[in-house]
């Protein structure tokens, strides 16, 4: 592995993610859309290097190093990195909207208004992007349509960096990309620089205005000669003005003639476009902002409504949760549902919400001491997440709340749970002791040894907390939570039991 990818910091996994299409295989690897299994929002682009030998790990590190470098809003995002088998995986920002190729194959049947319209903008868009790039010093060398994608509300970002380089200090690089895309300089010199990326921007942007290549020929070969003549078609009537002069000069073949990013940024047209931009995003924000607001008073609404629920409710909630579990097997499924029920309300009534005196009510009319009696009584296969969930969504930060949960004795149940055979369950658990252990006693007695040790102790669960940190199988995340769980029951406190002092060292 090269020294870059060394210490790739804790990410999901590729079993971590549904496979939801394979977009491309090809020479250099597989670009999937994929799904996070466990928050299945939004695809993301799972891209996948080779990372076997030396120069494949340099590429993909090299490609790697220019996507996060080249981070912007008119860029495709990074998102993570992990390895797996012989691959490099890279999770991007998937663009809904597909790229560039295939709008220029849509605008060809647009009116003309609305096609001169979105392309201004995405014009504006990409020289946005380059101009970032270019100020890092970064040359794409491969911009080209398929490398130009669209978000679901049709902005451009710039994407692929697989050819990305960084000039430094000199003035040129050698040329790397498709050839219908390669400035003169590229194709004469094989040399490129920052203006060959805007001469190839051109290029596209009279693509997509006429719906061809300006330097097309009748086959590839006659398409490079062209370029490498300067011979391009004229442009229609409908081009012209300011957008004209620009595209002319972009396509000059002495790079040096060009226009840089800034330059054109800086056109009467770009600015147009921009203060347009600038008032769309304006909009966008005070949108949001009316979206926040209203979830808010949404909010509010609903804890008015529920501190206006009768006590008695609350309590005959609490009555149904202890209900025993007996019957025939569909009266005890039914007993189950209706309890699942009741849960899932009470974990969306606390779901963003942590109003101490809202929840206190939920202590007072014994509902949290049915979930105790829940996982203290319960087989432990009828203990479900939302079981879990809802003793963490009634539980906050808050030395008040922590203290009148003890009060009531949980440790018993909690440590029940450490035999669970489903790892989410214990996971929860381990989280609520975690939470109990960090909130639940006095801060200024912080140096103090832990007040809830011999609760624990007095249940067995020293012994099963140590059982499971020495699980070799345990994932290292897993791990580290049983360790700050061991170290704060045991902080501050002499041990005269040598096989414990002895294990905890070790």
């Amino acid at each position: 592995m090269s020294k870059s990818q060394d210490q790739v910091p804790d990410t999901h996994k590729y079993e971590d993610y549904d496979i939801l299409e394979d977009l491309t295989t090809g020479a250099f690897g597989r670009v999937l859309k994929v799904q996070l299994k466990e928050k299945p929002v939004k695809p993301e682009i799972m891209k996948c290097l080779r990372y076997l030998n030396a120069k494949d790990k340099k590429a993909a590190d090299e490609e790697v190093a220019m996507l996060k470098l080249a981070g912007s809003k008119h860029t495709v995002r990074f998102v993570e990195l992990f390895i797996h088998d012989i691959n490099l995986c890279i999770i991007m920002e998937f663009c809904e909207g597909g790229n560039l190729r295939e709008m220029i194959e849509k605008m060809k049947t647009m009116p003309l208004k609305e096609r001169k319209e979105k392309c201004q903008i995405i014009f504006f868009q990409v020289l946005m992007g380059l101009k970032h790039l270019h100020s890092l010093k970064i040359v794409h060398r491969d911009l080209k349509p398929e490398n130009i994608f669209l978000d679901k509300d049709g902005n451009a970002k710039t994407g692929d960096f697989g050819l990305a380089e960084k000039i430094a200090s000199r003035s040129q690089i050698y040329a790397a990309g498709t050839q219908d895309y390669q400035a003169p300089e590229a194709v004469n010199f094989n040399k490129m620089s920052e203006l060959s990326d805007i001469w190839a921007l051109a290029v596209i942007i009279i693509e997509l205005l006429t719906g061809k290549h300006p330097y097309a020929g009748r086959y590839s070969r006659e398409t490079v000669a062209n370029i490498s003549s300067g011979k391009f078609a004229p442009l229609p009537d409908y081009i012209k003005g300011e957008m004209k002069e620009m595209l002319i000069d972009m396509l000059n073949p002495d790079p040096i003639k060009r226009p840089t990013a800034v330059q054109l940024l800086d056109s009467d047209l770009m600015q147009l476009i921009q203060r347009i931009e600038i008032e769309k995003e304006e909009k966008e924000k005070v949108s949001q902002r009316a979206n926040q607001t209203e979830a808010q008073l949404n909010n509010l609404v609903q804890r008015i409504e529920e501190l206006e629920r009768p006590s008695t409710e609350l309590q005959n909630i609490a009555q149904e949760l202890k209900q025993p579990i007996v019957g025939s097997e569909d009266e005890v499924q039914q007993i189950l549902n209706k309890q699942e029920d009741l849960l899932k309300s009470i974990i969306d009534v606390m779901s963003d919400n942590i109003d101490v005196e809202f929840r206190k009510r939920y202590f007072k009319a014994g509902v949290v001491d049915s979930l105790i009696y829940i996982i203290n009584t319960y087989q432990l296969d009828k203990i479900t997440l939302n079981h879990m969930e809802c003793i963490r969504s009634l539980l906050l930060p808050n030395k008040e709340i922590i203290q009148l949960f003890v009060e009531k004795n949980p440790f018993p149940g909690m440590i029940r749970l450490l035999d669970q055979t489903e790892q989410e369950i214990k996971n929860y658990a381990y989280a609520i002791l975690s939470i109990i252990l960090m909130f639940g006693f006095d801060e200024s007695k912080i140096n103090n040894p832990c007040p809830y040790f011999d609760a624990i102790q007095s249940c067995g669960g020293i012994d099963k907390i140590m059982e499971l940190f020495r699980n070799k199988d345990y994932e290292i995340q897993t791990k580290v939570v049983l360790m700050n769980i061991i170290l704060i029951l045991f902080k501050d406190r002499e041990l005269s039991n040598q096989q414990m002092r002895q294990r905890i060292v070790a």
